[in-house]
């Protein structure tokens, strides 16, 4: 298949229509032919494949967070991670991959990922052990900056080597990821890695959790006799993302879709208690947007029905719910000093704001309360979930803003992410 395409991997025109009904079934088709007993692995690589290539796609539910997704995988040894999240797709995609901006990521800093983003535009990352990876970039705000792409909002540091400025739309990047349990765990005992960095600074509960188990020994016999070990490439599958990219759409929901969503994923958001979990499932709301978004997206819809967002709610029970119960069962055991004293910090930070008029420049606090940029960050997700804490993006400076009321008079609002987490509260 020929397609024509000018510089930056845009299609000229847009293409005609591809023969695929229902992308997500045609690509967990694709890959069963491959590995057996990922399905919920596949159907998240699909959406979030979709969702990359809707990615300047207009979704006023999501703003600018719109359809994109960031996932990771946590599997042990012999449990297929890689292969489910690194080399189905991109083997599938094949030489089409760098038209569709899909980037197998190995080692990196963050001043790579900003000079990558800001020469070839915003990427879909693939992270074959992102654990591991992110200890060289920690102390290069790595966390800060994941999160900066998940919200899709502008970046600038004056302190690399080379300089960066990326815009939102160079930050509209997506991430599949895989890693393992027991490595970050290792990794945080050790020091590497604290819970404060990847956790209650808001990085690892902006991503959809998956966790799997190693195959039994019956199903690996069966994975033998039923399946191919070189992965294919699909160009029916490439095409019709090639497709969704040639075009820029908006998605609208139905009422029924947005009532069911609401009265599913908010009891879902609020049914922790442990405050770890709390945290991990504070962003069941927009991301059951997102993917039932793309639900319908990949049934060639462009209007979310009842059944892309039951799909949605259903996947998310069986990948993230289960995967975060699993994962702080086995976090749970870590000391718990990081959360108490992240959650005394931002009490701190709290009274401060308050004290100055309920919003305050991001630098004004930090030069007054003497902390770090680091530091801040780390109890971001704190000062949201616990104090209603939210950063406000004007003219590249950031504030923080502690006001719950009067929302809709003030003057930050077309710039503040809490009418986005609010949207269904």
């Amino acid at each position: 298949m020929t397609i024509k395409v000018e510089k930056g991997s845009k299609q000229s025109v847009v293409l005609e229509e591809p023969e695929i009904d229902d992308f997500v079934e045609a690509y967990l088709k694709h890959a069963r032919r491959f590995q057996l007993f990922r399905d919920h692995v596949h159907k998240l690589v699909a959406l979030t494949l979709v969702g990359h290539a809707t990615r300047n796609w207009t979704n006023k539910q999501t703003a600018e967070l719109g359809n994109r997704l960031f996932v990771i995988v946590f599997g042990e040894t012999y449990s297929g991670k890689t292969r489910a999240v690194v080399r189905m797709p991109t083997d599938t995609l094949g030489s089409y991959r760098k038209q569709l901006n899909v980037k197998v990521i190995g080692s990196f800093s963050t001043e790579k990922l900003a000079q990558m983003l800001k020469k070839e535009g915003p990427q879909l990352m693939i992270f074959s052990e992102l654990a591991g990876a992110l200890v060289k970039s920690y102390s290069e705000g790595a966390a800060e900056f994941f999160n900066h792409l998940y919200d899709a909002t502008p970046f600038s540091k004056e302190t690399f080597q080379n300089p960066v400025e990326l815009s939102e739309e160079q930050m509209r990047a997506s991430v599949l990821a895989a890693t393992t349990i027991e490595q970050l765990i290792s990794l945080m005992e050790e020091g590497k890695v604290k819970s404060e960095q990847v956790i209650y600074s808001g990085f690892l509960p902006r991503f959809v959790i998956v966790t799997l188990e190693p195959y039994t020994e019956e199903q690996e016999r069966e994975f033998m006799e039923r399946t191919e070990s070189k992965i294919l490439p699909n160009e029916n599958i490439a095409y019709f993302l090639l497709w969704l990219q040639s075009q820029e759409r908006t998605v609208t929901y139905s009422k029924e879709a947005l009532n069911y969503i609401a009265s599913e994923a908010l009891p879902l958001k609020r049914s922790a208690e442990d405050p770890v979990l709390r945290l991990l499932y504070s962003r069941i709301p927009v991301n059951a947007l997102k993917l039932a978004a793309n639900y319908a997206i990949a049934r060639k819809r462009f209007i979310v029905e009842i059944e892309d967002a039951e799909d949605a709610i259903d996947l998310l029970i069986k990948t993230h719910i289960q995967g975060c119960e699993e994962l702080v069962d086995k976090l749970l055991g870590l000391p718990p000093k990081y959360s108490e004293r992240n959650v005394a910090l931002a009490s701190r930070v709290y009274r401060y704001i308050m004290r100055k008029g309920g919003v305050v420049p991001k630098r004004t606090i930090m030069m007054n309360m003497k902390i770090d940029a680091r530091k801040l960050q780390e109890i971001a997700q704190t000062l949201e979930e616990l104090y209603g804490v939210y950063p406000v993006y004007v003219n590249k400076k950031e504030y923080l803003c502690a006001r719950n009321e009067n929302c809709e008079g003030c003057e930050f609002r077309s710039r503040c992410s809490r009418r986005l987490k609010h949207r269904f509260t």
